[in-house]
């Protein structure tokens, strides 16, 4: 029988249609036929601010209004639900406190996050040890690991790092004031590193940083600015 329309399409060419719409219109169009909205990931890419408005280009994202900063847990909670079987490859979120551990527990998290190579946290003050903790369950093929400004769980950080290490290119923890030494030497295991940037990290001792230098030999960027203990 002949299949019309969008369920018609290859899944690369109606992504690249639904590139062109919100979430929101994304869902609404998938939402018009079950066999769409279990055959396609609702969001291969989630990032919660816009990147064009002044906001963004100053860098601070956490002020950027136009995406997702002030969705609810509903909302969020939809996103994972709908964004599989293929899972989200990119998350990117700054300031969305309406994205916490309550969400990561409902149905369909762990399945949505488990292919995840990009994380980002941008002051995501809800993201707590609970949350932190139970991202780091579920990722296991991280590239890119970015925490700018956030409370970071010395356990769930820990438990990242050791289950990403085979895997990491990119350790970001930018104005991580909570991060110390030892937690930075759990990063000496990631033996892949190319990008490390501990800008503002100032309870980092320099032994530590060493020892990183010395195990992370294919080390090509490091970013040690406000890093002054």
């Amino acid at each position: 029988m002949a299949v019309h329309g969008f369920e018609g399409l290859p899944s690369e060419n109606l992504r690249q249609v639904l590139d062109f719409v919100s979430i929101r219109e994304q869902f609404a169009l998938l939402s018009s036929s079950k066999e769409l909205l279990t055959r396609e990931p609702l969001a291969p890419v989630v990032v919660s601010y816009c990147g064009r408005c002044e906001a963004c280009h100053d860098k601070t994202e956490h002020l950027c209004s136009h995406k997702f900063k002030h969705e609810s847990k509903d909302f969020w909670t939809a996103v994972l639900r709908h964004s599989t079987p293929t899972g989200i490859t990119e998350l990117r979120l700054a300031s969305c406190d309406g994205f916490d551990a309550a969400v990561l527990k409902s149905a369909g998290a762990q399945a949505s996050l488990q292919s995840l190579k990009v994380l980002e946290l941008n002051r995501c003050t809800s993201m707590d040890a609970e949350a932190l903790g139970l991202l780091a369950d579920m990722c296991g093929n991280l590239r890119e690991l970015r925490f700018r400004d956030m409370a970071v769980d010395r356990a769930a950080l820990k438990k990242l790092l050791s289950r990403n290490a085979a895997t990491l290119r990119v350790v970001d923890l930018l104005g991580c004031h909570t991060v110390k030494g030892e937690d930075v030497r759990g990063i000496a295991q990631c033996t892949q590193l190319r990008d490390l940037s501990l800008w503002g990290c100032h309870n980092v001792d320099n032994a530590a940083i060493v020892h990183v230098v010395q195990q992370c030999s294919l080390l090509e960027r490091l970013n040690l600015r406000y890093a002054h203990k």
